[in-house]
């Protein structure tokens, strides 16, 4: 994995959040970012995993897919991203394989027959959002580290240890950012 140059993020980009700030709502977190373009740009959360299942939360015989933390935009609103285009209708690319939402009936159709397995979609209640103009001011403030997703990671079962794992991946001075405390002032 490489870093991107912040003048060039696009969809299918990680946003790495920053390793110091806890009281951040970005505190270590990894953000696949969904869309970005003249409208601004909006992302889910990726390793912020909750203690809800798609059953727990909308039934049917949906089986035990665990529900991630989105983002703080619209908490209660549930969507996700997946590999199955040709399962779910109206779905929107995000980067080569992987999707952005669909229609809901497909979704739940799909899940509830098991031809959609939890390393093929995550699901996540709120998104991460910004305004025109608003992510590329963080980018030049270096408030965020950037590279390019990889398919599989996308979909990990273990997606707590998600920012960690990328940091080291990608070498270097990134990987002892990788190490740092979270609360240095308690170091």
């Amino acid at each position: 994995m490489t870093t991107q140059n912040p003048d060039h993020v696009a969809a299918g980009d990680l946003l790495i959040g920053p390793p110091c700030r806890p009281y951040d709502p970005f505190h270590r977190t990894v953000i696949l970012l969904c869309s970005h373009d003249e409208d601004g740009s909006f992302g889910l959360i990726l390793n912020r995993p909750t203690n809800l299942t798609i059953n727990s939360l909308i039934g049917n015989d949906m089986g035990d897919h665990v529900v991630h933390y989105g983002g703080p935009v619209s908490k209660d609103h549930l969507t996700f991203i997946h590999r199955c285009y040709d399962d779910i209708r109206e779905s929107m690319p995000v980067m080569d394989g992987i999707f952005y939402a669909g229609n809901a009936d497909d979704m739940v159709q799909s899940v509830q027959k098991q031809s959609i397995l939890p390393n093929q979609i995550r699901f996540c209640l709120g998104y991460s959002g910004w305004q025109p103009g608003q992510l590329e001011q963080e980018l030049q403030q270096d408030y965020w580290l950037i590279t390019r997703a990889d398919a599989d990671i996308l979909f990990e079962d273990d997606s707590s240890s998600l920012w960690k794992s990328l940091l080291i991946e990608m070498g270097g001075p990134y990987a002892m950012i990788a190490n740092y405390p979270h609360h240095p002032s308690l170091n």
